[in-house]
């Protein structure tokens, strides 16, 4: 009978999308029961493009840069996807220095904080499912301490009164993905 529970979890943990975006909120899943939502006001939504994107969009908030790629099933990234994300916003916002303060992981989700040119503080979170990657920077840190205190609730941001920054983020790795070749057919 045991067997039989533990396949159902993984079974109904394996049909909730462990990211989503619905009716104006951020949704994180936290276990095979729980869903986090996080409610965003005054945001930009756009959908991206690409023949190899089966679903893309970017949303900005004052505070937080959202870009969710699904790639088609027989497409890949041309590397490790999170790496990628992470030197393409080093590049297009011409940051000298994103020095790794602090990495987190847990089952689909990693969290990291960077300090930036040695002036303000940066939260980066990845989540990654099969062919999908949501990458989430969240400059104030609220978002971020949201999900990883679901997470893991002894968790504290030391980081929290460092300084912080607005950013403009108005930049998509799926529209760059034309020139730069991010991702694309798989080879085989």
């Amino acid at each position: 009978m045991n067997i039989f529970k533990k396949i159902l979890k993984k079974l109904a943990k394996a049909s909730l999308p462990i990211f989503s975006f619905d009716n104006n909120e951020l949704n994180f899943q936290i276990d095979s029961n729980d869903m986090l939502s996080y409610k965003i006001e005054n945001f930009d939504f756009k959908t991206r493009h690409d023949p190899y994107v089966l679903d893309g969009y970017t949303i900005k908030t004052r505070d937080i840069f959202v870009e969710h790629i699904k790639l088609e099933s027989d497409s890949s990234w041309n590397g490790e996807a999170y790496g990628i994300f992470k030197s393409f916003i080093k590049d297009k916002l011409n940051l000298k220095n994103m020095q790794l303060l602090k990495e987190m992981q847990f089952e689909n989700y990693t969290f990291t904080i960077y300090n930036i040119n040695d002036e303000y503080i940066l939260y980066f979170i990845h989540i990654f499912e099969m062919n999908k990657n949501t990458f989430l920077i969240d400059t104030k840190g609220d978002l971020f301490n949201t999900i990883i205190s679901a997470l893991d609730e002894t968790y504290v941001d030391v980081y929290k009164n460092e300084n912080k920054t607005e950013v403009n983020f108005d930049v998509s790795l799926i529209k760059a993905n034309g020139i730069f070749s991010y991702f694309g057919h798989m080879h085989g």
